[in-house]
């Protein structure tokens, strides 16, 4: 799915998070998240969403929001946060049912397994592919397009690192989350991050089309 207006950061902040996994006692283990136990984690997150998400802000769900949480809590836990849209990418562990058959969908703005996105920041254009799953290639990834996904739990983190290619994880335990302190990562956040992955520069374009003469 395409959005083709793009979104304007002189007018709204843009939130980016994935894997959050409230109410998934395993995920503090497997990823050792700093919690005691997961009412801990889920207070963490509850106040995360109630006080960096404004009512003019965009946030975009980069999937796996619950683990097996009930519809009422679901319901309770999206309404703490209150932004002006709310986009929702759909995660493996995301169910389907729910989502795209009750009332919980119609919470978002709107459901997606992929969307594509124009930001507006600062006098530049910038493009987005948003996914669950991190891609080998994508839409317009030779013309400087972003890739921005979730799902790994930074254990891919090395190889977006090291790679010329302009993707990276937004989720929970990813590089980016790890560096800010919080799972809420700004579009800003995006930016400095793939400037340094494009040697200081913002021409993403020109980066992506250099690396892709080079091979």
């Amino acid at each position: 799915m395409k959005i083709t207006e793009a979104f304007q950061t002189k007018k709204n902040k843009l939130w980016f998070m994935s894997d959050l996994n409230y109410n998934n006692e395993n995920v503090i283990k497997f990823n050792r998240r700093p919690f005691e136990n997961v009412k801990e984690m889920n207070w963490h997150i509850e106040q995360e969403l109630i006080t960096k998400v404004g009512p003019g802000d965009i946030l975009f769900d980069m999937g796996d929001l619950f683990w097996k949480t009930d519809e009422t809590t679901m319901k309770n836990v999206i309404s703490l946060a209150s932004p002006k849209e709310w986009y929702k990418i759909l995660g493996n562990h995301d169910n389907y049912n729910v989502y795209r058959k009750s009332y919980i969908g119609t919470l978002f703005t709107l459901l997606s397994d992929i969307l594509e996105i124009n930001v507006d920041h600062e006098g530049r254009n910038y493009r987005l592919t948003l996914c669950h799953y991190p891609m080998i290639s994508w839409n317009g990834k030779a013309r400087g397009t972003l890739m921005i996904h979730g799902h790994c739990h930074g254990n891919i983190d090395n190889i977006n690192t090291e790679s010329t290619d302009l993707r990276v994880d937004v989720g929970f335990d990813g590089i980016l989350a790890k560096k800010t302190g919080s799972f809420l990562i700004s579009f800003e956040d995006i930016l400095e991050y793939m400037k340094e992955k494009a040697g200081g520069s913002l021409d993403f374009m020109k980066h992506a089309q250099e690396k892709c003469n080079a091979l």
